[in-house]
């Protein structure tokens, strides 16, 4: 019979991404791991010191991920996981994890997800691809699949069921989960940051609407487009009552495209992208920012330099001295969705979401507070990146249930105000 559980969840270890805690094994051999818990991708990866003293039966698979901020490479275990305690726990004897054993965050030589002991990716399973290398073993030469170039080139590549489509299909938890969070970077104003209640939120696996304790009023529901990522289609961007920013659709941009003046094989090679991306955003827990498309995000500065250019003049800077009170001066940031229903979805941001408070650990940035959107970028030179990557700002200050039951298989994104 199916539950529904509810998790604490922490975004200290990380400065910003939530974890949740797992367990690895069963009976006198388990161990604790936490892990990132991101919709931007399938697998589920932990550290392969972990397993030191857990019954983990190997595979023949092994498995190359990458992120905006790194990667890891490492063979693929089944084994023993749960989650939760007590009342609200689950478990399932044989799970596909990954035993990460390269890959360094890429600003230290700290192991990837550092501090943190790896990922539990909740997104499709037509992202948690493996290789298929022959054999049971616990470890394979890391010279053969350490890369996404010698990956790339493996045989055999298969996708494996993601963590949460198993405990679905077991018929352990019904097909949607939800987050509670207030922040999307750390808020280090207090001695132990880790006591203070805005850096603490929840994670529901299952039918998360009936937790009404977390949330109040109705939902409005995102559309999904695709079942892989969250895809979702950015409509406007508006900042306090100004002028609507029109994000182009991906089919715009390809169109527009072919009057670049590129090259034949670089637009051949961005139309290619635009077909990979599926749609111009994506909702992300596991990116505790928002990029927008550049063009997008450049004029996101142009309407905030209307209100003060002193605000566009912070916003590009990305840090400032600045403080909740500050921010009351600020206007709101509206982003707007296409809806399940045929009826536009409307997220506001509040200055206190896009602009994070006391979000530096160290002294020197004391009373510091950091942009939390940023341009998505350039992809190839100058060319620019056509998706949006819409992270826990977007998610900030409500309640996000990912309901994959709806959308015709592909799901819908729920939004409603926390309570």
């Amino acid at each position: 019979m199916s539950q529904t559980l509810k998790i604490p969840t922490c975004n200290v270890l990380m400065g910003g991404d939530y974890t949740a805690a797992i367990t690895l094994g069963c009976g006198d051999t388990t161990t604790t791991a936490n892990v990132v818990l991101d919709t931007g991708s399938s697998t589920l990866a932990v550290q392969a010191s972990k397993f030191r003293h857990v019954d983990a039966r190997p595979t023949p698979y092994v498995q190359f991920v990458g992120y905006g901020t790194g990667s890891w490479a490492g063979p693929v275990c089944s084994v023993a996981v749960g989650m939760g305690t007590g009342d609200h726990r689950v478990e399932l004897p044989e799970v596909y994890c990954a035993q990460i054993e390269s890959g360094s965050m890429p600003s230290s030589s700290a192991p990837m997800f550092s501090p943190a002991d790896g990922i539990m990716g909740l997104a499709y399973g037509n992202l948690d691809e493996a290789a298929n290398v022959g054999g049971a073993s616990s470890h394979y030469p890391l010279a053969k699949y350490a890369t996404a170039q010698a990956f790339g080139v493996l045989p055999n590549i298969e996708t494996l069921t993601p963590y949460f489509t198993q405990l679905e299909t077991a018929g352990v938890v019904p097909n949607a989960f939800a987050f509670w969070t207030k922040r999307s970077m750390t808020d280090y104003s207090k001695p132990d940051p880790k006591d203070n209640p805005v850096n603490q939120g929840w994670f529901v696996l299952g039918d998360g609407e009936q937790h009404t304790e977390l949330y109040q009023g109705g939902f409005q529901a995102a559309k999904v487009i695709g079942d892989a990522y969250y895809n979702t289609q950015l409509l406007t961007v508006q900042v306090g009552d100004g002028d609507r920013i029109e994000v182009p659709s991906l089919q715009q941009i390809g169109v527009a495209v072919g009057r670049t003046g590129w090259s034949p094989q670089v637009v051949q090679a961005y139309r290619q992208t635009l077909e990979e991306s599926v749609s111009n955003s994506i909702i992300d827990s596991g990116t505790n920012g928002m990029t927008l498309m550049d063009g997008v995000f450049q004029a996101l500065l142009e309407e905030l330099g209307k209100h003060d250019p002193k605000f566009a003049q912070m916003a590009r800077s990305q840090v400032a001295p600045l403080t909740t009170e500050d921010l009351d001066a600020w206007p709101a940031i509206t982003l707007v969705l296409a809806g399940a229903d045929g009826q536009d979805v409307s997220l506001v941001m509040k200055p206190q979401t896009y602009w994070q408070v006391d979000a530096f650990a160290e002294p020197r940035y004391a009373g510091m507070a950091s942009f939390a959107i940023s341009s998505a970028g350039a992809w190839q030179g100058n060319i620019p990146s056509p998706q949006s990557i819409l992270g826990l700002p977007a998610m900030n200050d409500r309640y996000t249930v990912f309901d994959r039951s709806a959308g015709a298989g592909r799901g819908v994104v729920k939004f409603a105000t926390l309570r």
